[in-house]
């Protein structure tokens, strides 16, 4: 992505999960990509201790605590808001990553090759590119982001 795809100076971006391993990485990549952020976690508390450098920030705003935890909740909402906000500029797309490489997943499963999962910093490219003008004419898409696993 050239570097002007990357200014999202003057956006708005809702990053949920934002206190998780995945959910920090893109809330980080969006926050030095010059984005205001609304943080959302299912513990409000949480969210500001898995990112300190950007809780105290004027143009991040913590969200209510909120569960988004079912995947086909999230997908039925991603369709219902792309439909209703793509004629108001605003697009709305979510991102289906396979097995992430965390520390935790590491300790969960130390025989599997990780070298074939993905990293949370290049799951972030993705949700960038997504809400980059490159993307402006996806609306409700659902990306799976698996590597190689």
């Amino acid at each position: 992505m050239s570097e002007s795809t990357c200014d999202f100076s003057g956006r708005v971006v809702i990053v949920t999960g934002a206190n998780g391993n995945l959910g920090s990485a893109v809330a980080r990549a969006y926050a030095e990509a010059g984005a205001r952020l609304v943080l959302v976690g299912r513990r409000q508390e949480r969210v500001a201790e898995a990112l300190p450098e950007l809780a105290g920030r004027d143009t991040v705003w913590l969200a209510p605590s909120t569960d988004l935890t079912d995947e086909v909740a999230v997908l039925r909402l991603t369709d219902s808001l792309a439909l209703e906000l793509k004629h108001k500029g605003i697009n709305v797309n979510c991102v289906m990553p396979g097995t992430i490489d965390t520390p935790d997943n590491r300790s969960a499963m130390p025989t599997a090759d990780h070298s074939r999962w993905v990293a949370p910093e290049s799951i972030a490219r993705v949700f960038l590119f997504l809400a980059s003008d490159a993307a402006q004419a996806l609306h409700g898409v659902h990306i799976p982001v698996y590597g190689l696993s």
